[in-house]
């Protein structure tokens, strides 16, 4: 999965990697938000992409100085839902 999305082209590895996550529904949600947090900022920043796809929310995207503030709001929303 990329942060630029592309998620609803299936012709693309993101669109199927997209569709197999949305397919494993909220499990998936703890599993992304794991990775908001990585030291690879570029992974953390596609995992809130998906995440606000998959939710309709429009969270901002991690950076360094920013990452572990926005991985507690999604887990503060996630226990929520």
């Amino acid at each position: 999965l990329r942060v630029g999305g592309n998620f609803e082209d299936l012709t693309r590895p993101e669109g199927v990697a997209f569709q197999y996550v949305k397919g494993m529904g909220m499990a998936a949600y703890p599993r992304l938000i794991g990775y908001i947090d990585n030291e690879d900022t570029g992974l953390g920043r596609a995992a809130v992409t998906v995440l606000n796809a998959l939710t309709g929310r429009s969270a901002p995207l991690p950076n360094e100085s920013n990452k572990a503030q926005i991985k507690g709001e999604w887990e503060t929303w996630a226990k929520g839902h």
